[in-house]
């Protein structure tokens, strides 16, 4: 069956969820055969995103626990992000202890995300995140985010969010 869905793959996502099977302790477990599928992923990876979920999977010890690999991988990410989802949500990953667990690296990155925010919703997500213990724990940054989200606030419901989030 894992053999058929191998012939049957046709992009990095696809080598990506049948090497997650194969890998995974649950299913086959056969780490070596999903590390072959884990590169035929990254052959196919076409931008930040396919890299990034590529990354999670190699970096988590419930699937194939290479951090050297994955930190590679989250490099290709990075110098092919473009906007401030694809910085957002890689400094995420770097930054969770699944994965990488690299907050020096991750708060680079979301300096970058918040650089390129443009509205309220972006600043205000980005808080979000900064302020949670899985990822930065910042609450000052985050403070600092929800401000510059309340300033670009243009409604209510908008205002209203950003000032119960101020209690951070």
């Amino acid at each position: 069956l894992y053999k058929k869905g191998e012939e049957l793959a046709e992009d990095s996502g696809d080598y990506l969820d049948l090497a997650d099977a194969v890998c995974y302790e649950g299913f086959l477990g056969d780490k070596d055969w999903a590390r072959e599928l884990y590169k035929k992923a990254e052959k196919l990876a076409e931008n930040s995103e396919d890299f990034s979920l590529l990354a999670n999977s190699v970096a988590d010890e419930d699937y194939l626990g290479d951090k050297d690999w994955a930190r590679i991988l989250y490099k290709k990410a990075e110098d092919l992000a473009e906007g401030y989802l694809d910085y957002k949500n890689l400094a995420n990953s770097v930054a969770d202890e699944d994965y990488l667990g690299d907050k020096d690296w991750a708060r680079i990155l979301y300096k970058k995300a918040e650089d390129i925010a443009e509205d309220y919703s972006d600043y205000s997500d980005l808080a979000d995140y900064v302020a949670r213990e899985l990822y930065l724990g910042d609450k000052d940054w985050a403070r600092i985010l929800y401000k510059k989200a309340e300033d670009l606030a243009e409604g209510f419901s908008e205002i209203g969010r950003a000032s119960c989030r101020e209690r951070v």
